[in-house]
């Protein structure tokens, strides 16, 4: 019997799908051309999944939107990173 490293709970229900959060809502077509390739974590929430400024944040958390830390308490939202994980061509 081999151990396996213990993982938190959110991340093995993100995995196996068990969030609805992490669905995206919109398609390719209904990006915006050109899509910026950062923005505010509301904007992503907003636009990947349809989602409102509390949720976009839970998702961002549950690494669900790509962020990167600009500061000790700020953080951006790279939307072409967040798309093509997703499946959408941010292009």
């Amino acid at each position: 019997m081999t151990m396996r490293k213990p993982k938190s709970i959110l991340a093995s229900r993100v995995e196996r799908g068990v969030l609805t959060m992490t669905k995206p809502k919109t398609t390719s077509a209904t990006l915006p051309k050109p899509l910026p390739v950062t923005g505010s974590i509301p904007e992503a929430g907003a636009l990947f999944f349809g989602a409102g400024k509390e949720k976009s944040y839970r998702l961002a958390k549950a690494r669900a939107i790509v962020t990167l830390e600009t500061g000790p308490r700020s953080k951006v939202a790279l939307l072409h990173a967040t798309a093509r994980k997703l499946g959408l061509d941010p292009t």
